[in-house]
């Protein structure tokens, strides 16, 4: 009596009792090797034609996978057979039913191909599954413990198998379908010590192969949540450094989901927070810096979290406020030389803003010798920007120009292209009140469009602002409307005070353009209100006021925002206050225009204020005796 026996080639395991009965077996017997079926072949066993065509796609087309499909769906009385011997489904769900069990079977050859491999096949086979892409042979040679040559001969049968395969970047499984069924057929303890072998592996310094975030998916599934939460941090960081502040602000989050020590903790609100004040988030940037300054009550670190702080609250918040949040980083910061110098750097410009010109200086040389000692380029190179906008604040339009374009190129050539929109964007507005908007409308779209490239959301509001004042002094009314409407949305989403200030003064500038006073007066108006401990953006709305109530001759109440234009803020703010002066003074017939015109005129000239000399001209030589 004769035995007839049906496998695949690939299922006995080599050295098993099937495979070593066959062996003996094959000497005397008679070997058929059977093909896959086409296409007519399936429909001799099926009547419809969607029932093909998943027999001939969800399946490996042998005999043995079709009639197991086949059998299955008549054991379920999902099909019935024709008169011709023929399978036809009774009702749409029978194909469905069909694939889902075609795919079954294919999850059971799978794991059934996968146990049939040797100990170190099956071991990489599993590796494989967990990485879930291309990787180097060279990787699963350390994370398996073996030497490579081993593991490329194993990787070889397993291609020949039909369970991985070779790509551009390296092995990895035949298809995503095998590494699902393989994951899935991992037991907890299997799974987990995987996990920390691929971690390693990746982690090496001879192999070097994966990122960071991948890196924390594979030390969660070890069970290592503090090294995992480390590999967020440093994804976090390098993508902060690429500019991908959305991405870093997510990893970061992901870090703290997970992070069980403190002072890991901080680290990832401290990147967090970078990332959210990029992205205009600054609510959420100032909880993050609070949250960092719970896990460091006292020191160095402090220091520089409180400097931060600061940082956020100069523009956004109270200037005021600011400065005492950058006084408690300086007594933070003791004599620690990398904690003093940004502490000094935040207090001298918030001195600046405050028209403490003197201590501002101090302090800012005090911090450029502790960067230089420390060997911090950027440092200093932010000591030099700052430098240049004190001398942009202090009235000396040409020289201020000048530094800080200076600062905007250092920055730009040392890739810190942040800290480039500033500078460019404030040279660009120099050169619109020297009579240059032209050049100064290059300036501040060039600053502008790295904003938007970064996504730098205070650097758009604030280009914005500039462009809106370029655009408006090239009697470009409607372009400048629609900078500055831009302008106030991007300030008030994301709750910066300063720039909402800003805003409305370059909108009320586009409808002094637009010929529209009213308007004018109401965005100067709201400009004011928003300016408080805000000094030179005070001045500015105060000045600017002044001069549209002049021209709807309302000059009693234009006298009192003259007073307080000259009487607060930076020298930056007078120019414009002392031309609404003389405009008050022309507006009564006042005597002393001709003087006030002179005098106005003179200090314009000296600082290279050059926008409203003709007017100022006009004015001294109409009423000169």
């Amino acid at each position: 009596m004769g035995t007839v026996l049906t496998y695949r080639p690939d299922e006995p395991a080599v050295g098993g009792a099937v495979w070593d009965y066959l062996t003996r077996a094959r000497p005397g017997a008679t070997l058929i090797e059977l093909g896959p079926l086409d296409v007519s072949d399936m429909a001799e066993l099926s009547a419809d034609d969607a029932l093909t065509a998943v027999l001939v796609s969800a399946t490996d087309r042998s005999p043995l996978a079709v009639a197991e499909v086949l059998r299955a769906l008549a054991a379920e009385d999902a099909v019935t057979p024709t008169g011709d011997g023929r399978w036809r489904p009774r009702s749409p769900r029978a194909v469905d039913r069909a694939r889902e069990i075609a795919l079954d079977g294919q999850r059971a050859l799978i794991v059934s191909r996968a146990a049939a491999q040797a100990p170190l096949a099956r071991e990489l086979l599993n590796l494989l599954a967990l990485v879930a892409r291309e990787i180097p042979a060279r990787a699963l040679a350390f994370a398996s413990g073996q030497a490579e040559r081993a593991v490329l001969d194993e990787l070889g049968v397993l291609s020949r198998n039909g369970l991985t395969r070779l790509g551009e970047q390296g092995w990895a499984t035949a298809h995503d379908m095998v590494g699902d069924v393989l994951v899935d057929a991992l037991s907890r303890a299997d799974r987990g010590r995987l996990h920390a072998q691929l971690a390693a592996a990746l982690d090496s310094v001879d192999t070097r192969d994966a990122e960071p975030s991948e890196l924390a998916r594979h030390w969660i599934g070890a069970g290592d949540t503090l090294r995992a939460s480390e590999a967020y941090r440093a994804a976090s960081a390098r993508a902060l450094d690429a500019f991908a502040d959305g991405e870093a602000a997510a990893l970061a989050g992901a870090g703290l989901g997970i992070a069980p020590a403190p002072p890991l903790r901080g680290a990832l609100h401290e990147l967090r927070a970078q990332a959210r004040g990029r992205l205009g988030d600054i609510t959420g940037a100032r909880q993050d810096l609070r949250a960092a300054l719970r896990v460091h009550p006292k020191g160095p670190v402090r220091a520089q979290l409180l400097g931060r702080l600061a940082s956020l609250a100069s523009g956004a918040d109270d200037l005021v406020r600011a400065a005492e949040l950058a006084e408690s980083a300086l007594v933070e910061a003791g004599t620690d030389p990398a904690a003093r110098a940004p502490a000094l750097e935040v207090a001298s410009i918030l001195d600046m803003n405050l028209d403490r010109a003197e201590r501002a200086e101090a302090r800012a040389a005090e911090a450029l010798v502790l960067y230089q000692q420390l060997g911090d380029a950027n440092g200093a190179a932010r000591i030099l920007d700052s430098r240049a906008m004190a001398t942009f604040l202090d009235g000396r339009i040409d020289d201020g120009i000048t530094l800080l374009d200076r600062a905007a190129n250092l920055f730009e050539d040392s890739g810190d292209l942040v800290h480039v929109i500033t500078p460019r964007s404030t040279a660009g507005h120099g050169l619109v009140f020297a009579d240059a908007a032209e050049h100064g409308l290059r300036q501040t779209t060039a600053a502008l469009e790295l904003a938007r490239t970064i996504g730098h959301a205070e650097g758009q509001t604030y280009a914005l602002w500039h462009t809106t004042e370029a655009l408006a002094a090239l009697n470009r009314g409607e372009q400048a409307l629609q900078a500055g409407t831009e302008a106030l949305a991007i300030a008030t989403r994301i709750g910066h005070r300063g720039w909402t200030a800003t805003a409305w003064r370059a909108i009320g500038i586009a409808h002094q353009a637009l010929a529209d006073p009213e308007h004018a007066l109401n965005a100067f108006k709201i400009s004011l209100g928003a300016s408080e401990h805000l000094n030179l953006f005070a001045s500015w709305a105060a000045a600017r006021t002044a001069m549209v109530l002049i021209e709807l001759h309302q000059l009693a109440e234009a006298e009192s925002m003259i007073d307080q234009a000259l009487h607060q803020g930076p020298a930056l703010g007078h120019y414009e206050g002392r031309l609404a002066e003389v405009e008050l003074a022309a507006a009564r017939a006042d005597p002393r225009t001709a003087t006030l015109a002179r005098s106005a005129l003179t200090a314009a000239d000296a600082g290279g204020v050059r926008q409203g000399r003709r007017r100022l001209l006009t004015l001294a030589g109409h009423y000169s005796a």
